[in-house]
């Protein structure tokens, strides 16, 4: 609505404004490129989070964007290029390996794409047990829907509420909250 237009104007104009008086503001540029990227403007938003880590090369979160935007722009090779970057860093985020793992399927690219899935199935940490479900639930082959089951139940497991069937219960909510219809 022109309500939301008029807002998102306003917001890139104040970013610019303030990118000329500090135009060497990693953050800025970083935010500028958040802006642009959510009102569809990608060409925009990569400049934005290029110059962003050109001033801070240790910006990995401007690296990200300018993957996901890259990637949204049809640009592959250079998101996979972008993702294996902040992966050296952060090696063991699921949510870095299962983005790159998607471009290099879209590109053709399944055996690589397989290995970063299942890295990010390997990675077993506290707050990832229902993205991994949700993201083999997303996937159309048996092997991935069979594999969503171990995250929850390892999840499951480290829960103390007493009985199995109190256990069973966590695990029946938690298959259902990652959107599986059929039960355990």
């Amino acid at each position: 609505d022109w309500c939301s237009d008029v807002l998102s104007y306003v917001l890139v104009a104040a970013a610019r404004s303030e990118l000329e008086l500090l135009p060497s503001d990693s953050e800025g540029w970083s935010e500028l490129g958040i802006i642009l990227a959510q009102q569809q403007q990608l060409e925009e938003a990569s400049g934005a989070f290029r110059r962003a880590f050109q001033l801070n090369p240790l910006d990995m979160g401007s690296r990200l964007n300018l993957a996901q935007v890259q990637a949204a722009l049809g640009q592959r090779e250079e998101a996979v290029r972008e993702y294996r970057r902040v992966l050296a860093v952060s090696p063991g985020s699921v949510q870095i390996l299962l983005c790159l793992g998607q471009v290099l399927e879209q590109m053709g690219r399944k055996a690589e794409a397989e290995n970063c899935y299942q890295k990010a199935l390997a990675t077993r940490t506290h707050n990832s047990p229902l993205d991994l479900a949700r993201f083999c639930r997303s996937r159309s082959d048996g092997v991935h829907q069979h594999a969503a089951r171990a995250p929850l139940f390892e999840f499951v497991e480290a829960f103390d509420g007493g009985s199995p069937g109190a256990r069973h219960h966590v695990l029946q909510c938690a298959w259902m909250k990652a959107g599986f219809e059929d039960h355990l």
